[in-house]
């Protein structure tokens, strides 16, 4: 573009950003208001109108990790698990904060451990014994990961539930 005498650009030239298969931008439409992101091998260059914030990197996940991202516009979250590059949408907070944007392992659930989780939506409280990882779901908040505990055979642990009765258990064999 050549400028006449009489022109001048309000903003200068802009720099478009080349972005590497795992990278983004987010684009933003002043005219308009609209948000877009792009992403993967490709070079970016705004239009006229629009400001592109600077490139990031997305999240790569190893097989044993997840991460949860919170959909500013509308509120919802979003737990994705490995393995795989995630990007965010548009609308998405990729700032870490408050348990999102951030990358998590998942929990080895087995005879020897435990997760105790509660749903943010009904205020449930569940344990979760089955072996495998444990991946939490968009609503669950992990309160303790537990470790199996282990009583002597001449030992007792009692045990006080919701309802405050208490149990009594012997590690003995006979139980």
């Amino acid at each position: 573009l050549v400028l006449q005498p009489t022109e001048s650009s309000l903003e200068g030239k802009k720099n478009g950003a080349s972005l590497k298969k795992d990278e983004y931008v987010r684009i933003t439409d002043a005219s308009s208001g609209s948000v877009r992101i792009e992403r993967g091998e490709q070079l970016v260059v705004p239009g006229p109108m629009e400001a592109m914030e600077p490139k990031q990197s997305a999240w790569k996940l190893r097989l044993n990790e997840y991460i949860k991202l919170i959909d500013i516009a509308t509120g919802q979250i979003r737990v994705e698990k490995g393995e795989k590059i995630v990007f965010p949408t548009p609308t998405e907070d990729t700032r870490p904060g408050d348990g999102f944007a951030k990358v998590y392992e998942a929990i080895d659930v087995n005879e020897e451990t435990a997760v105790l989780v509660r749903s943010k939506e009904t205020g449930q409280v569940r344990l979760v014994q089955d072996n495998g990882l444990f991946y939490p779901e968009s609503q669950d908040e992990i309160m303790k990961i537990l470790k199996l505990t282990r009583v002597e055979a001449q030992g007792v642990a009692i045990v006080k539930d919701n309802t405050r009765k208490y149990d009594f258990h012997s590690g003995s064999p006979e139980g």
